[in-house]
C-alpha cells in the first residue's frame, strides 16, 4: 500500500491498528533463526545485518507474503470479494510491511556501508522484490475486493481517509495493469520488471 497525498500517517496507522487488534500480531517466518532482517524488534538491527542475510531473509519474507496473498485471494474469491475495509487494508499492510522494512534496511546499508557482496546480494534479490510487488499490485482478487467495497452501501460510512485509500487502491491497480489480459499483461510485467 502506498501512502497517498492528503492521507495522514496517523489515519492509516489507526486503521491498521484497529484491524491488527482484530487479527493478532504478525509472526516471524519459521526460517528466521538468527537472521536479523527477520527480527521484529522495534528498531532494525542494522549492525547485525550482513550481505549473507539478504537472500535467505528476503526470500523467507517474500515466500511468507506470497502464501498470505494466496490465502487472502482464495478467501476473497470464496466470499464473493466481500470483506471489511479495515480487514483488507490490514491484511495487505501486513504482507508488504515486513518486506518493505527489511528491504529498506538492506538498501540503507547499501547506501552507507556499500560492499561488493552487498551490491551482489541486492542485485540478486531485487527481481524477487519487484515480482512480489507486481503480483500484489496486479491481484485481481484484491482489485475486485476494493471495487466491491466502493460499490457497497458500507462505503458511505467510511471515513474520508478510508474512502481515499479505497479509491486510490483501485486507481493504482488499474495503473498497474490489473485489467490487462494475456500478452498485454505479460508484456506489462516484463516492462515493469526492467524499470
Amino acid at each position: 500500500i502506498s501512502f497517498m497525498p492528503g492521507i495522514t500517517c496517523s489515519a492509516v496507522t489507526a486503521l491498521i491498528e484497529d484491524a491488527e487488534a482484530a487479527l493478532g500480531a504478525p509472526e516471524a517466518p519459521a526460517s528466521s533463526a538468527g537472521n536479523p532482517l527477520l527480527a521484529m524488534d522495534a528498531f532494525p538491527l542494522y549492525d547485525a545485518v550482513t550481505a549473507e542475510h539478504v537472500m535467505p531473509g528476503m526470500k523467507a519474507l517474500i515466500e511468507d507474503a506470497e502464501a498470505a496473498l494466496g490465502a487472502l485471494e482464495t478467501r476473497l474469491a470464496e466470499n464473493n470479494y466481500q470483506i471489511e475495509c479495515t480487514e483488507l487494508l490490514a491484511g495487505l499492510e501486513r504482507m508488504s510491511d515486513r518486506i518493505g522494512r527489511a528491504w529498506g534496511v538492506v538498501n540503507h546499508l547499501k547506501a552507507v556501508k556499500d560492499t561488493e557482496a552487498l551490491r551482489n546480494a541486492v542485485e540478486a534479490v531485487q527481481p524477487m522484490v519487484v515480482t512480489f510487488n507486481l503480483k500484489t499490485s496486479q491481484s485481481e482478487a484484491v482489485y475486485k475486493a476494493f471495487k466491491a467495497i466502493k460499490e457497497s452501501p458500507a462505503f458511505a460510512g467510511l471515513s474520508d481517509a478510508q474512502k481515499r485509500i479505497v479509491e486510490n487502491e483501485i486507481r493504482d491497480a488499474q495503473l498497474s495493469g490489473v485489467a490487462l489480459e494475456g500478452d498485454k499483461k505479460a508484456r506489462f510485467k516484463i516492462g515493469r520488471a526492467h524499470v
